[in-house]
């Protein structure tokens, strides 16, 4: 039970801090389902209800792909998968292809955290040569956009580093326009038109790795898109935003268009229906970004350099839908998209989802022109909630007239569907050669009302907002490890906790732990607080001067220094970053600062406070042997070791120059190791000089409980005698128990003693007495 009661002490206000930051960061990440009111859809046309009811013809229906992160480099396996993806979407037959960026590789070698990212002409080459080989008039067919890894190193727009408006399909029509940042495509339909909008938010000068993995939307490329969406949005049926970085990676909060909206603004002012992404390489990373009147659902992509993964959409009747699939999974088997019904973790206020309370036919989009032609589709059925398991009466649905057009329809009776509950559908295919394929179960509900997404770690990843996530966690560390631990401790020890109350804190804290109730938890917690803090407090100045000399490092040195592009040096601060004349704000600073505070700051400082013995010095000639078996104190050296390697092996990139000038981290981390390795060997070798004299190595508690509070108590007894004038200064050679003696003598008359409130005295008295009988030299005793 004590142990425990230590533990919590231990670990109580970390746990405290740590529950409620993450806990507050997970429920204002959650996206909280809706029902959303016929009455309220914020469509930007009018509807006509039985011109537009879904019906059994392939009318007002066409889908097209969407895939990202390609990383395309000869002779590797990205490329091979890609190759892969361009001969299926030839029997699929999409209308037009969209890249949401990481073309390329951009780096030498396996791996990109030791290589300098730069573009290789060579990976741009191979790219146009695969699309003009797979993908006639591909600047019709074939709308991408640049990610991270397809600007390494580019210092503008201009530049000829930047090899995506040389070899991009639409290169040459984007040249014409001065290589915007924000260009459009539009898809005009007998029954609409769809506006599809790609934004390169990557920022000039853009570094190299590893600091390339968040974009600042600029001015400039804010007010192209406010333009274009200022002149479309109101003539298309539907708009589309097409971005490599998912909303939480974009530093978009503070920078505004000139009329001072942000891009969260413009999505929501105009009614932005979708938003595409990729960046994360991460499957199931689906969102609503909530707005004041509208959500825009945010749908990001795993990669198809390692997962394979390319993703289907539809418009069908101006509802939107899409599924995920697997290069490896359709080999064998057909796709499967049902267009109608929708979704119900998918439905906005921007769709018209009353069309399908009026519709009267199930949809689906069955795709087997990859499969050879005794493997296509002969028959599909569609069972409903409980139905599913049972596999009982199904709804058995046909082609259209059109033999060749992958929508399948059936008949449905909506009515028994509209009760207010949410409903599941399952699709079974059955092939020519007999086999049976299921598509995932879907769930659906003719109400409005959206279903749960579920939870995991990649969508609370995307829900949240990266940039003000890590600066808070950085400021929160900052202020508790180096403001509260190191500056306050030493500012205040005097003014707010003079040496007197104390030492009846510290004593009372450590009765309390043998005697357990003699204090409850909350006040347990309160004299350990200040117990801890007093540590911090009384470490040597020397020491506390590096700790000091650390944090400031961090804050006002640079973190890396060299070429941050290939023909530009740069300088990143915490702050601020500076390229070609150019500052900027990367969020991986504030993440590798949290780093250092987390891995190597407070654990060195915390291992530093344990070998403090309430003394106005360290012990001359004894340390805290104990330190050495504490986990926390290896724990220390692994986390500095590992991490004074990891940003070692991040600024490498930079050339030597950026390890060697790294004073923030690389210095720094280096300095403190060096500090707690000092320690560690100190203690070592006041371990094995008392073994060589054989001396009996007191145990933690006896350490604290009896070496320490002696001198304490000693010290106290001696003030307060000093103070009433009725004891004598001692020689050196005063024992114990005289003190011990006098100090009896002297409690009722002295009310001014920090210890006339304390009840328990007789109990430090029998503890001076434990220490007296357990020392076998007298010169142990002097030593303490």
């Amino acid at each position: 039970m004590i142990i425990l009661q230590k533990f919590l002490l231990e670990y109580f206000s970390c746990a405290v801090v740590f529950v409620l930051f993450f806990g507050i960061t997970f429920f204002c990440s959650l996206s909280i389902p809706r029902t959303i009111e016929m009455d309220d859809l914020n469509l930007p046309y009018p509807i006509e209800s039985e011109e537009n009811s879904f019906d059994n013809t392939t009318d007002r229906l066409f889908w097209f792909n969407h895939i990202s992160d390609l990383h395309v480099c000869p002779g590797s396996d990205s490329t091979k998968n890609f190759e892969q993806f361009l001969e299926t979407i030839e029997r699929i037959s999409p209308n037009f292809t969209i890249v949401s960026g990481d073309i390329t590789t951009g780096y030498l070698g396996k791996s990109q955290v030791t290589s300098v990212g730069f573009e290789r002409e060579a990976e741009w080459a191979l790219y146009s040569e695969l699309l003009e080989e797979y993908v006639p008039q591909a600047e019709e067919h074939w709308f991408d956009v640049r990610g991270n890894h397809d600007s390494l190193s580019v210092n503008s727009k201009q530049s000829k580093c930047n090899l995506f408006y040389d070899y991009s399909p639409q290169s040459e029509r984007l040249n014409e326009l001065n290589r915007p940042a924000v260009y459009y495509k539009m898809v005009t339909k007998t029954y609409g038109k769809y506006l599809f909008i790609n934004c390169d938010f990557n920022m000039y000068p853009f570094p190299s790795l590893p600091f390339a993995h968040f974009a600042i939307p600029s001015t400039e490329s804010l007010d192209e898109l406010e333009d274009i969406l200022d002149k479309y949005a109101n003539q298309v049926n539907h708009t589309i935003l097409v971005n490599h970085y998912p909303f939480s990676y974009l530093n978009s909060h503070y920078q505004t268009t000139v009329s001072k909206r942000t891009f969260s603004n413009l999505m929501h002012d105009y009614r932005i229906l979708v938003h595409l992404t990729g960046h994360l390489h991460q499957k199931n990373m689906y969102s609503i970004l909530t707005g004041p009147k509208d959500g825009v659902i945010e749908l990001e992509i795993a990669d198809l350099k390692e997962h394979k993964m390319f993703r289907v959409c539809a418009f069908d009747n101006d509802l939107f839908s899409f599924h995920d699939f697997s290069l490896a999974e359709i080999e064998n088997r057909p796709l499967v998209l049902i267009t109608n019904p929708l979704d119900s973790r998918f439905l906005t206020n921007i769709s018209p989802i009353n069309r399908i309370t009026q519709s009267k036919y199930l949809r689906v989009l069955i795709f087997d022109g990859h499969l050879p032609q005794d493997q296509r589709a002969v028959k599909v059925l569609a069972y409903f909630d409980r139905d599913i398991k049972a596999k009982s009466n199904p709804t058995v649905l046909s082609k259209t007239s059109n033999a060749d057009h992958p929508l399948w329809v059936g008949g449905w009776d909506n009515k028994q569907f509209n009760d207010g509950s949410k409903h599941k559908i399952l699709v079974e295919v059955t092939l020519k050669n007999g086999k049976a394929y299921e598509n995932d179960v879907q769930s659906f509900s003719l109400n409005g009302k959206q279903a749960f997404m579920g939870i995991n770690v990649a969508q609370l990843y995307q829900r949240t907002n990266i940039l003000i996530f890590f600066v808070s966690v950085f400021f929160l560390e900052l202020i508790i490890f180096f403001v509260c631990l190191i500056v306050l401790p030493k500012l205040l020890k005097w003014k707010y906790f003079p040496p007197a109350r104390f030492q009846k804190m510290s004593l009372q804290l450590k009765k309390s732990l043998i005697d357990l109730k003699s204090l409850n938890f909350l006040q347990l917690v309160r004299l350990h607080f200040i117990y801890n803090f007093w540590k911090y407090s009384k470490i040597p100045q020397k020491i506390w001067r590096v700790l000091l000399i650390s944090g400031l490092l961090l804050l006002v040195t640079p973190l890396a220094i060299g070429p941050l592009t290939n023909t530009s040096w740069g300088v990143i601060f915490i702050w601020i970053s500076v390229i070609n004349g150019k500052s900027q704000f990367y969020v991986l600073s504030f993440i590798m600062g949290s780093m250092f505070l987390g891995l190597v700051y407070f654990p060195i400082i915390n291992t530093i406070s344990k070998t403090v013995i309430i003394k106005k010095k360290f012990p001359k000639k004894f340390a805290n042997p104990n330190l050495l078996y504490k986990p926390s104190t290896w724990l220390a050296l692994i986390t500095t070791a590992y991490s004074l390697f990891n940003f070692f092996w991040r600024t490498l990139p930079y050339n030597y120059y950026g390890a060697l000038l790294s004073f923030a981290l690389i210095w720094n981390t280096f300095l403190l190791l060096v500090l707690l390795i000092y320690i560690v060997i100190r203690n070592l070798v006041h371990l094995f000089a008392n073994t060589k004299t054989k001396l009996k190595m007191p145990s933690d508690e006896e350490f604290e409980d009896n070496n320490t509070l002696l001198s304490d108590v000693t010290d106290i007894f001696k003030k307060n005698s000093r103070k009433n004038k009725k004891y004598t200064k001692h020689s050196n050679s005063t024992s114990d128990s005289d003190l011990v003696s006098v100090s009896n003598s002297n409690s009722n008359s002295n009310s001014d003693s920090d210890l006339d409130s304390n009840p328990n005295l007789n109990s430090y008295t029998d503890s001076i007495n434990f220490q007296k009988n357990n020392q076998s030299d007298s010169s142990y005793t002097e030593s303490n």
